[in-house]
């Protein structure tokens, strides 16, 4: 019976290997064990279709939430939808209160989407060209933000 044997640099490669697979499977059990995510409530939000990102802005107790064709915002004062932004493909949205402005990204539509934050209120939109329609919207940390095109 031949035993196979890792040697050199296929014996460090098992290794490292064994002990990403070893780390991942510890902290994915701690995970599990930790009663640390809990669903405490629940708010009803209508429609059919998939949903994506959400966005939290705590000033205004406003919840955003890419659903399917539209962005919904909801009031979590009074645990109600206060405003749907239509479009095609919501992927999800960027908020930048200095400038009182929120962008939805509509990536089928191959757009994106400016609203004010204070009205909710459609301002434009803007089109990104065909051949770059991946990633439409990307934010880093503020008080940057980055509309890019793919």
């Amino acid at each position: 019976m031949k035993i196979f044997q890792f040697t050199g640099i296929w014996m460090r490669i098992f290794r490292e290997v064994s002990a990403i697979v070893m780390l991942s499977t510890t902290s994915c059990l701690r995970a599990v064990a930790s009663p640390g995510w809990t669903v405490s409530d629940r708010i009803p939000v209508g429609g059919d279709g998939n949903w994506d990102y959400a966005t939290l802005q705590a000033e205004q107790h406003r919840l955003y939430v890419a659903h399917q064709d539209r962005m919904v915002v909801i009031d979590l004062s009074s645990r109600t939808e206060i405003r749907s932004i239509p479009g095609q493909k919501i992927h999800g949205v960027a908020l930048v209160p200095e400038l009182n402005r929120g962008f939805v990204s509509d990536g089928d539509a191959g757009s994106v989407i400016l609203f004010d934050l204070k009205t909710l209120e459609v301002n434009r939109t803007i089109q990104c060209p065909a051949r770059r329609r991946r990633d439409l919207l990307r934010t880093c940390n503020p008080p940057h933000f980055h509309l890019q095109w793919g």
